[in-house]
């Protein structure tokens, strides 16, 4: 049962102290006194600003209006990024949008796409045994059938004139600018290139050759140059800065004006495979490379040394992050470099990468963004033609392509009316503690601002709450701002994710999502801190008046050595509620007010913070740290003896305290 200490007001790390009487102190002022301390630390970004300015224990928002730093952040570390998203555009600031629409092309090819070619005004699709053209209304026809099993492995334009390469099953096809087909007999080639006013090829698995004319003719041909060891196959070629660069499975290589292949990534040669550097790219100067180590930018210093950044999408991701994966195909265009990236469970997204700007806070080289998914499907190339009104970036999606929409003359979709938006999307914000995880907080409601919203084009809202299921919150239906109220009495949660899932009606008159928030109040937890002012006076009396034979000095000096303790003490308080508690310093001196026939006294405030929760009981006294022996005044009692104290035994492991 607690009790009051007989002879002292509070004992404090074992001893006991008297509090100061009325009269002594200020009016107002109390000797002890007991408040409840919640510091308030969680962070309002800049976003949440213009959204509520009350303090965090009352209103605190989670607010995104711009994620165009990219994806791949699964918790909020950096400003203006997100978890990921499949078919939205969070590109532009202030503005997330649906991702772009993917017109199907029906090609029927018997194998992969190779790669697109225009000629005279008309697009042509190279795939297996098969070139097809496409014609300005979309309308499909054959336009040359190659040999049986054999498949198409690369392909060049030289002076208006197409070469398509076949492997070393069959020679190579030539189409004329005017439309004719005509074969090699002899000319076996796999990867294609054009360099210094030449046509290169590989020629074998380790081998390139170089042809100045008549490449239909093998005498044409120089003395082939070998590139690298025989046991990794050359997988492409480019020409960049007047050098040609090789790629094969083993990394990649530029071959010098003497005829020697320098390997230029030697520290990655380790990590070998068939799919390495097949979608080399010139973008902004540089040669992007696809390795089984990520995706790289070549930038050559010629006398000095080369440049390799690592420029991979996703890179920062973690593996509950889908969006990672293989690049397959490339295309540049002024700002945004295009990939396709196949992930491990076979499904491709389409990303949108650019480089920061020179005033973007941004420690990523690039930024990425994925704008649509292809289910189940392999995108293996590119071509960005402006043979229509409006550019298409056309893709080889499996054995068919389809094309997407860009806009004329701007960036942003949104200010070209002739652009067109996938039907249904998904995005995945950041999961958002306010700056602390460990901070309880309550959220009330979401809320969404936006432009065109409508019950034919519904946002629908979800919550998840310390990572537990997502929960629908509501689909917002109008705008420009619609609030969606939480579960009463409110969610609680640490952390909050954000997703919006979004159904569009037509393929023209996109969704506008401009901020979203949620609204919660932080609920921080509460730490007691108990203020003391303690009398320091010689010949002082205690409750049983008895004198105490401490001096006032002594009384002061034994507080003020408290504040030398690194750790908890213990403390008994008025009622005889004992607990441990943290000593707050400094222990402060003053003179008190003087009281009719009393001599002067000192008084010392004294301030300490619960270290833990109050008990009832009597707390137990451990001997050498274990806290499984107590001691009954005369000797240590271990766990498993047995004794008795009045009528009462303790024993066998029981824990006694007195």
């Amino acid at each position: 049962m607690t009790r009051q200490d007989s002879a002292f007001d509070v004992v404090i790390d074992g001893k006991g102290y008297m509090l100061a009487r009325q009269g002594q102190m200020n009016t107002g002022a109390r000797a002890y006194q007991s408040e409840s301390v919640g510091a308030s630390i969680l962070q309002q970004s800049p976003e949440g600003q213009p959204y509520g300015n009350q303090p965090a224990i009352i209103e605190i928002p989670v607010v995104f209006t711009d994620l165009s730093h990219g994806y791949g952040e699964e918790r909020r570390i950096h400003e203006r990024r997100y978890y990921y998203s499949e078919n939205m555009d969070c590109r532009f600031p202030g503005m997330i949008l649906p991702g772009p629409y993917i017109h199907p092309v029906d090609l029927n090819m018997n194998d992969l796409i190779t790669g697109f070619f225009e000629q005279n005004g008309e697009l042509y699709v190279l795939g297996g045994r098969s070139c097809k053209k496409i014609a300005r209304n979309d309308a499909v026809t054959t336009d040359k059938t190659f040999g049986a099993g054999t498949r198409s492995t690369g392909l060049a334009l030289f002076d208006q004139d197409a070469y398509i390469a076949m492997g070393w099953e069959e020679s190579i096809w030539m189409r004329s600018h005017a439309g004719v087909w005509t074969q090699s007999d002899d000319v076996r080639l796999k990867s294609m290139a054009v360099f210094r006013d030449k046509m290169w090829a590989s020629v074998g698995d380790n081998s390139v050759a170089a042809c100045g004319w008549d490449f239909l003719n093998w005498a044409n041909w120089t003395s082939a140059y070998n590139i690298g060891g025989s046991a990794n196959p050359i997988t492409g070629m480019v020409e960049l800065e007047d050098k040609l660069f090789i790629g094969k499975t083993d990394g990649l290589y530029a071959l010098t004006q003497d005829g020697t292949a320098v390997q230029l990534l030697p520290e990655i040669a380790h990590g070998i495979d068939p799919e390495n550097c097949k979608a080399l790219k010139v973008w902004h100067g540089s040669l992007i490379v696809p390795h089984l180590r990520g995706l790289l930018r070549f930038q050559s210093g010629g006398d000095q040394a080369n440049l390799v950044t690592a420029i991979t999408p996703g890179w920062d991701a973690p593996k509950s992050c889908p969006v990672v994966g293989r690049i397959t195909a490339m295309c540049g265009e002024v700002r945004w470099l295009f990939a396709a990236l196949l992930t491990v469970d076979g499904h491709t997204y389409i990303l949108a990468g650019r480089e920061p700007g020179a005033n973007e806070a941004v420690s990523m080289p690039m930024i990425w963004h994925p704008i649509a998914k292809l289910h189940s499907v392999t995108c293996t190339a590119m071509h960005l033609s402006g043979l229509w009104e409006n550019p298409r970036l056309w893709l080889g999606i499996g054995q068919d392509a389809g094309y997407i929409i860009l806009p004329r003359s701007t960036d942003n979709p949104y200010f070209d009316p002739s652009c067109q938006y996938a039907p249904s999307g998904t995005l995945y914000f950041s999961s958002h503690s306010l700056g602390s995880a460990t901070v309880a907080k309550v959220f009330k409601y979401i809320e969404v601002k936006g432009r065109h919203l409508h019950t034919n084009r519904p946002i629908r809202a979800y919550y998840k709450a310390d990572n537990r299921p997502w929960t629908l919150a509501g689909e917002a239906t109008s705008g420009p701002t619609f609030a969606m109220a939480l579960p009463i009495p409110g969610v609680p949660a640490n952390e909050m994710q954000l997703r919006l899932d979004i159904q569009m009606k037509g393929l023209d008159c996109p969704l506008v999502i401009e901020s979203i928030a949620a609204r919660g109040a932080e609920r921080p937890r509460m730490v007691e801190v108990v203020s003391l002012t303690i009398r320091c006076a010689d010949k002082m009396q205690n409750k049983e008046g008895v004198t105490d034979r401490r001096s006032g000095a002594e009384i002061f000096e034994s507080l003020k050595a408290l504040e030398q303790i690194q750790a908890s003490i213990l403390f008994r308080d008025r009622l005889g509620l004992e607990r441990r508690v943290l000593l707050l310093s400094p222990v402060t001196r003053s003179e008190a007010n003087a009281l009719k026939d009393q001599a002067p006294e000192d008084l010392a405030v004294v301030r300490l913070a619960m270290f833990d929760s109050p008990t009832n009981t009597a707390p137990s006294y451990g001997i050498y740290d274990d806290p499984l022996s107590v001691w009954d005044g005369d000797h240590v009692w271990a766990e498993g003896d047995v004794f008795t104290w009045g009528s009462s035994k303790w024993g066998n492991g029981d824990y006694w305290g007195l």
